[in-house]
């Protein structure tokens, strides 16, 4: 249930320590190993306290169960079980394919009118969407029971921050796909492809720490306020021709963009063992 905590039984703990664990119990208690503290030590008891070697080095230990547990045994495993846990969820499901259907849809209306048109919606709420996306892939909504993503084959965080990724690039892939309506060349899709991934890897790396709902609507804010400047400096009859004036047609701010991004999948990266505890919270 969300808000409680579940731990290891210690009659499977120490059956696990004397490796008289069976492979389907093997497999649980070392992928909730990998994200409970507590467990872990209370199997250093166990060790120590039995005929195990009391030298035994636990960070090693502990690094070959979570290779073990994350490399899987099938072939292109990792990409698999990215889809897995992507697609397992039917709310993130649906709200994926919405927030895509929604970009591809207001962009497709604004085309009727004006390709300018289309070109401003774009650029408006490209990288909203994956923004979003991403927020709700960390949502209790999307996992009702919290906590089980810690017991999933997979390091507790893990699977919410796979589930944004997938999220960010179904959006990305959306916006892409309706760029020839705008009148973008491709190479100027920068504009709003680079700020739809920063925006979304900063949320996501925010997530593993705290709610990123508030982090999430700021960003969100934060964009569409460029968005405003630039077309508040751009004369009517002009606007959607060019994206001259929009801060992230420098290449200064796009570098600095590509950095945020670097640095946000480094935080992930850090954070990739850490269970983002308060998804769990009632």
């Amino acid at each position: 249930m969300i808000g409680q905590e579940w731990h290891v039984d210690g009659d499977d703990l120490a059956a696990y320590a004397e490796g008289r664990t069976g492979a389907v119990m093997l497999a649980s208690i070392e992928a909730h190993l990998i994200a409970c503290e507590r467990c872990r030590s209370t199997l250093s008891e166990h060790v120590h306290d039995g005929d195990i070697d009391g030298d035994i080095d636990d960070d090693r230990v502990w690094a070959a169960i979570v290779e073990r547990v994350d490399r899987g045994n099938r072939l292109f495993s990792w990409s698999s079980r990215l889809l897995v846990v992507s697609v397992s969820s039917p709310p993130l499901v649906l709200v994926t394919a919405l927030l895509a259907g929604l970009l591809v849809g207001f962009v497709c209306i604004a085309r009727l009118s004006d390709a300018r048109h289309a070109t401003t919606m774009l650029v408006s709420f490209g990288p909203l969407v994956p923004l979003v996306g991403a927020r709700v892939a960390f949502g209790r909504s999307v996992d009702p029971a919290g906590a089980m993503s810690a017991a999933a084959p997979l390091a507790a965080g893990r699977v919410s921050a796979m589930r944004a990724l997938v999220v960010t690039v179904i959006a990305c892939i959306a916006g892409i796909v309706v760029s020839p309506l705008t009148t973008l060349d491709p190479h100027e899709s920068v504009v709003w492809l680079l700020p739809a991934l920063a925006l979304s890897a900063i949320s996501v790396a925010i997530a593993t720490y705290v709610d990123s709902t508030v982090p999430t609507v700021s960003l969100g804010i934060a964009w569409l306020t460029a968005v405003g400047a630039w077309l508040g400096d751009v004369p009517r009859a002009l606007r959607g021709l060019t994206v001259d004036g929009l801060v992230t047609d420098r290449p200064a701010v796009q570098a600095a963009l590509v950095v945020a991004i670097a640095a946000a999948i480094g935080v992930c990266f850090v954070r990739r063992d850490s269970d983002p505890n308060w998804r769990t919270l009632s």
